[in-house]
């Protein structure tokens, strides 16, 4: 959205620039700005059951991440994005009943993106802080950020060739150390981020993004140092008469500095679809090596196939994991309603166990399209994984929770 006339967020996205060298008039310094971000409400309530309440949670959570364009020169432009998140809850209950507030309770107000870009007709090159938006990461609004380069060429037409290298990132910021007990029974184990929250490991990435004929395709590469040796991702999707077809392959290779007796293993997923009037249906089905199971940074990477609304979580870089899932839903004038049935089978990620965990997830999902700007969305998933994780040297643990029950409601407004 292109601001016409003085605004207070323009105000504050330009108030620096005004202040240091040119000192332009303030209408003409914020000629051509744009902004764009959103602000969303959301409610989560997550269940155990009344036996596991300390592993139960509500909460509110409120995002506004905000982002400015902001012309420089011919061909150079600058951007810097902001986000204020808020999170209001609860988790579960104390020996004596008392309520536990939940950890994420705490305001945030960061800086998320600064970043010069330079244009050209076929190339660009954008340098600063900004988001890392390959298959193994989340680009999201709150997601993976680095500190680099990014280069694009688009000189073949039909095809955009990219490369990128990032030598500080917040990946594996809020997660645990990676650790995988593999077949083999080696422990697969390491961290990315430091006690800081950025990681150490400089991050490369490269890929060619085109079509030829009806089939798009999309192949990257990209590198670690001291966690990644090497992986390539390749994804092929076609689309005719209401078909469409996805498909898609990812070899990893950790580092020697990883060490594991199998350190290349390789994730498959597949999925199709059919949409006719108001209508469609999906199914897919994913598998993870059984040696190595390690394939992506992020479980809410940008790229790799996912199912269910939990399930994708306990999923993610877990063993020998074999997912299948189907989809169908329905939309008319500004509604839509939809449901999803998911199943997985996988080796435990902590231990190596001979014999296979199931869980199952069920989840029934509504929308509504207030406005071209505004969304209203809310789910209701049941996931059952009495059969999954919370097993100690093989037997399964009687005191994990066997059922898991979320509830989210969303209210966003894109602008």
């Amino acid at each position: 959205m292109k601001l016409a006339k003085l605004s207070l967020a323009a105000i504050v996205a330009v108030g620096a620039m005004t202040t240091f060298a040119s000192a332009a008039p303030l209408e003409e310094a914020i000629k051509g700005v744009e902004i764009s971000g959103m602000v969303r409400y959301r409610f989560e309530s997550l269940s155990n059951g009344d036996k596991y309440k300390d592993n139960s949670r509500e909460r509110h959570r409120f995002s506004v991440p905000v982002s400015f364009t902001i012309p420089v020169a011919d061909g150079l432009k600058a951007g810097v994005s902001v986000r204020a998140e808020q999170n209001e809850g609860r988790r579960g209950y104390n020996a004596t009943g008392g309520i536990v507030t939940d950890p994420d309770g705490n305001d945030k107000i960061a800086m998320t993106k600064a970043w010069f870009m330079y244009t050209q007709p076929t190339f660009s090159l954008k340098a600063g802080k900004f988001e890392i938006a390959t298959p193994w990461t989340d680009p999201g609004y709150a997601g993976d950020r680095g500190t680099g380069a990014l280069a694009l060429f688009t000189g073949v037409e039909g095809w955009t060739f990219a490369a990128a290298a990032f030598a500080q990132t917040n990946i594996g910021a809020e997660s645990d150390t990676y650790r995988v007990t593999a077949n083999s029974g080696d422990i697969i184990e390491f961290k990315l981020a430091n006690d800081d929250g950025m990681a150490k490991e400089n991050l490369y990435a490269a890929a060619a993004i085109g079509s030829v004929g009806p089939v798009d395709l999309q192949v990257w590469a990209t590198r670690m140092s001291n966690v990644i040796d090497n992986s390539f991702f390749l994804q092929a999707s076609t689309k005719f008469e209401g078909f469409s077809i996805k498909a898609q392959a990812n070899r990893l290779k950790l580092d020697s500095d990883v060490k594991a007796t199998d350190r290349s293993g390789t994730f498959y997923g597949a999925e199709a679809g059919f949409a006719t009037a108001g209508f469609k249906v999906g199914a897919g089905y994913t598998k993870n090596d059984k040696k190595q199971p390690i394939y992506e940074l992020s479980a809410d990477s940008s790229a790799m196939i996912k199912a269910g609304k939990q399930i994708y979580y306990q999923t993610s870089n877990k063993l020998d994991a074999k997912t299948m899932f189907f989809t169908a839903g329905y939309s008319f004038d500004k509604y839509r309603v939809g449901a999803g049935y998911v199943r997985s089978k996988a080796n435990d990620g902590t231990v190596a166990l001979t014999s296979k965990e199931t869980a199952k997830e069920t989840y029934l999902e509504a929308g509504y399209k207030y406005s071209k700007n505004f969304d209203l969305y809310a789910y209701y998933s049941m996931m059952d994984n009495k059969k999954w994780a919370g097993h100690t040297s093989g037997v399964q643990n009687p005191d994990f929770a066997k059922k898991s029950n979320q509830i989210r409601f969303q209210a966003l407004y894109s602008f």
